[in-house]
């Protein structure tokens, strides 16, 4: 996943166990505040809103069992056309 300053995936939960690493610059969620070289899980039913670091960005390799599910309104519409 590749995120702009200030920007990340729309509010979402996790349908199954979702791992990440951040390659490059950084993100904060409401578990916290993730560099690069730190790991990050979220669980079933983990809700989330990622948003990447303001002047780097972000980059992250995730590993996931299932996609999200989208909660906002854009997100379930763009979901399935962007494959998201």
């Amino acid at each position: 996943m590749r995120a702009p300053g200030g920007r990340g995936p729309l509010r979402h939960s996790h349908i199954a166990d979702e791992w990440t690493v951040v390659l490059e610059g950084g993100f904060s969620d409401e578990t916290g505040t993730y560099a690069a070289g730190d790991f990050a899980y979220m669980g079933q039913g983990d809700q989330q809103r990622v948003v990447a670091e303001a002047r780097e960005g972000c980059v992250c390799l995730l590993l996931v069992r299932e996609q999200p599910r989208y909660l906002t309104l854009p997100g379930k519409l763009l979901a399935p056309l962007l494959r998201l």
